[in-house]
């Protein structure tokens, strides 16, 4: 075959490419890195293309042929909100009662074993607990309402958690932890009478309401 021969098919060949080429890259993002010297060939080396649309890579020989080869999305993380810690006894113990949830109260000072508790807490295993419940950090020491309501209760040891019902009239004790533990431990037994505190407010709902049907029943 002779050389102009060549050069028309190479042309051709090239033009068909160039079309299909146009056609590919509407609206995608593209880049040229360029080829390493090839010194060992007399043939032409085309740069590499690297194409890319909507997160989605084309292959470089064949552009109008696009190839997922990336994961587009990364699933939902794993992400632990923080517990909102309520310092101020009295607001926090009556926010509880508002909402109706429970009440994580922990008594602590400045003490070294309260310090390592307080570390414990603000790992991700009691931290998912964050939405069950009214979180407070108490301090005897400087805040009265926790130095009375611990005395209620006979908390003589810091650190200690109790969990309460949110009982406007009375304390209502569902279970203590008393000293240090791990935060694993602690989320485990404290998740344990989040629960029950549930429990009693679904009887005592329950409860009310069958008192006002059978109210209603006699008014009728």
């Amino acid at each position: 075959m002779s050389k102009s021969a060549d050069s028309h098919l190479e042309q051709s060949a090239f033009s068909a490419f160039a079309d299909n080429f146009n056609k590919a890259i509407e609206g995608i993002d593209w880049s040229i890195v360029p080829p390493a010297k090839d010194n060992t060939s007399a043939q032409a080396v085309l740069p590499e293309l690297t194409l890319t649309k909507d997160d989605v890579e084309y292959n470089p020989s064949r552009p109008w042929e696009r190839q997922v080869t990336k994961e587009l999305h990364e699933g939902p993380t794993d992400k632990v909100e923080k517990i909102n810690w309520v310092t101020n006894t009295a607001d926090g113990y009556d926010a509880a009662v508002q909402a109706k949830k429970p009440i994580v109260m922990v008594f602590g000072e400045n003490g070294q074993w309260s310090q390592a508790m307080n570390k414990e807490l603000d790992k991700d295993e009691f931290q998912r607990l964050s939405n069950q419940a009214v979180f407070l950090k108490s301090t005897p020491s400087t805040d009265l309402v926790a130095a009375n309501i611990g005395k209620a209760l006979g908390v003589d040891h810091y650190p200690s958690i109790s969990v309460l019902s949110p009982n406007g009239s009375m304390l209502d004790e569902v279970g203590r932890i008393v000293g240090y533990f791990d935060a694993a431990t602690v989320a485990s037994k404290v998740g344990e009478y989040i629960a029950k505190v549930n429990a009693g407010l679904q009887a005592t709902g329950a409860q009310v309401a069958s008192s006002a049907t059978a109210e209603k029943s006699v008014a009728a």
